[in-house]
């Protein structure tokens, strides 16, 4: 959810399984977030579709789930996850969530929130534990930040296929930040 007067703009996350459902009730939240309750369909489909453009999620390869139900909703997920397959048989295990918050009215910088979990996005119900870190990024780089800038930025180059252009600048931005 994002802060007071700040609007969703994109995330990245990273988990070693995958329940393509639970990822499908994020980009729902942010729809809901924006849509009148009383709304339609059309406008609930269209949140869902703008918001599942800017939202990436790198997951262990072979580990994504599949729904129980068929469903055309899921078409919607495809498009923001990237199979991650580590070489000599490594795993690809952080569980981290990277996502960047604007105010559309205003020139300010970005607001954006680190978040560490220690449950995969499945429907374990097992107990979890996070770190939330938020703030605007400054005017100069940290240098405690630059193994996790690197982190962000080389996500795509650990995708098992070539991740869009879109993602590709999406996690070259949030790096920056």
């Amino acid at each position: 959810t994002p802060p007071a007067n700040m609007a969703f703009d994109k995330a990245i996350g990273t988990t070693f399984s995958l329940d393509p459902g639970i990822l499908l009730s994020i980009p729902a939240h942010l729809a809901d977030l924006g849509t009148d309750k009383g709304g339609d369909d059309i406008s609930t489909w269209e949140g869902l579709y703008r918001h599942s453009k800017n939202i990436s999620v790198y997951a262990q390869r072979a580990r994504i789930q599949v729904p129980a139900l068929a469903s055309p909703v899921y078409g919607l997920v495809e498009s923001m996850i990237h199979e991650v397959a580590l070489p000599s048989r490594g795993q690809f295990h952080p569980k981290i969530w990277l996502i960047r918050f604007i105010d559309e009215s205003s020139q300010d910088r970005p607001y954006l929130r680190l978040v560490f979990l220690s449950r995969n996005l499945t429907r374990d119900r097992s107990w979890d534990i996070s770190l939330k870190l938020e703030g605007r990024p400054g005017p100069r780089n940290i240098a405690q930040s630059k193994d996790l800038a690197g982190f962000i930025a080389n996500l795509p180059r650990m995708a098992k296929h070539t991740v869009p252009d879109s993602h590709n600048e999406q996690a070259n931005q949030l790096a920056l930040e």
